[in-house]
């Protein structure tokens, strides 16, 4: 009985920290090999318990079996993993020792529930609640609050790791209780000033990133509309020159001068050719397309856009969308070495309509790499314009195609 609640325990918190470690690193729940692999890091974990249950080295152990663990169920072998590894393990044990030195405080006998029965029982059920409960909401604030660079965020899950690594070592090495409860609230307090500053720079990192993209609307509108300024006063030279030159045409040909009147007509038709026309008719679609058309010239845009004059959706905002889908879309289809991009815009005075297409990865997960902090933010972007514009986005992934429809419906207030 004593074996069999003890082992049950272990597999309990293997399943939670391995459900908490894929969430920070985005990797799939694999049941067969979960399983598999939580049976047997608990047999480990008990008899390890067994030999070393009051040992000194029985938290490097359990770092090091934890860790392993974690670390051996990543998606990619990489240091950022095992750091993260290593943060799960550190809050997991800090969590622990919170529970434990309010339990002191509030004078229960630790002691006594270090042997199996109804006490221990109940103790490690109400632990197990807790500690669950800090891992949720350090893992959701971790995930929610991602900083879109990388290093950086390493940075800080490291120092969070070692910080944690540091006040459990001076928690292992103490038995007085007031000594105990006074680097837990150290802990505690350094722990929420490192994750408010996380907190900060994540929201920092993030605003800078929406005004480059808002930036970068304006530039590439302005650049377009410099040259659809020099390409129009082409146009004007031309239609000015053609009357000449159609009157010199007309006398050459009389005269029987095929010739030079062949070789004027040349000139006319490279003069003409020369002056780009335009895509859709609305400056702000033909300026982002006009760029992500030249930035992929590996893609094959199919394009089917019919969009009235007195469309007055803002042009920054069409740009941020059509950039946003654009960029994702050919990003992923370089991925897969795939070249079919199809996209399609309807709008008039009143709505807008963005359907956009291109075939993906099946396994393909929204929240995930670049996928995770560009794409991802991409689609946040998105969902963000739509909604000031009293629209929705539809996103459909299906038979190895990423579908996105937006839906923008202009107001008064817009």
């Amino acid at each position: 009985m004593e074996w069999a609640v003890e082992f049950g325990f272990s597999v309990i918190d293997y399943t939670y920290l391995l459900y908490f470690y894929h969430m920070l690193i985005d990797k799939k729940w694999e049941w067969k090999k979960a399983i598999i692999g939580i049976l047997l890091i608990s047999i480990l974990q008990f008899c390890k318990d067994e030999i070393l249950f009051f040992d000194m080295w029985a938290n490097i152990v359990d770092t090091i079996i934890i860790t392993g663990f974690l670390f051996l169920n990543s998606k990619q072998y990489l240091l950022d993993y095992y750091f993260y590894a290593l943060l799960i393990d550190n809050i997991f044990s800090f969590s622990i020792t919170i529970f434990v030195s309010v339990a002191i405080k509030m004078g229960i006998d630790v002691s006594q529930t270090l042997v199996f029965g109804y006490e221990r029982i109940i103790f490690v059920i109400l632990l197990k609640i807790f500690v669950f409960f800090v891992l949720w909401c350090a893992v959701k604030f971790l995930v929610k609050h991602r900083i879109q660079d990388m290093k950086t965020e390493t940075i800080t899950v490291a120092i969070t790791a070692v910080t944690l690594i540091i006040f459990n070592y001076l928690l292992g090495t103490t038995q007085d209780n007031a000594e105990i409860l006074l680097y837990t609230v150290l802990l505690t307090l350094v722990m929420i000033t490192n994750f408010y500053i996380f907190y900060r720079y994540s929201i920092f990192i993030k605003s800078q990133s929406e005004a480059e993209i808002i930036n970068q609307s304006i530039n590439i509108t302005s650049d377009y509309v410099t040259k659809f300024q020099k390409e129009q006063e082409n146009i004007r030279k031309i239609r000015h020159d053609m009357k000449n030159q159609l009157t010199v045409l007309s006398i050459l040909l009389t005269d029987g001068k095929t010739q030079e009147a062949e070789d004027i007509l040349h000139k006319l038709c490279d003069s003409v050719n020369s002056a780009k026309g335009s895509i859709s008719g609305n400056l702000f679609i033909d300026a982002i397309l006009r760029q992500k058309m030249n930035e992929y010239q590996d893609i094959e845009f199919h394009l089917d856009i019919q969009v009235t004059k007195d469309c007055v959706i803002d042009g920054k905002y069409i740009i941020s969308l059509l950039s946003n889908i654009i960029d994702n879309a050919c990003e992923e289809l370089r991925r897969i070495k795939e070249t079919d991009f199809n996209l399609q815009i309807n709008g008039n005075q009143s709505q807008m309509m963005i359907k956009a297409q291109n075939k993906c990865r099946n396994d393909i997960n929204l929240k995930t790499d670049k996928d995770k902090l560009e794409h991802g933010y991409g689609l946040k972007i998105i969902h963000e314009i739509a909604h000031k514009y009293n629209g929705n986005v539809l996103i459909d992934l299906k038979n190895g195609f990423f579908d996105i429809r937006v839906f923008l419906f202009v107001t008064n207030n817009n």
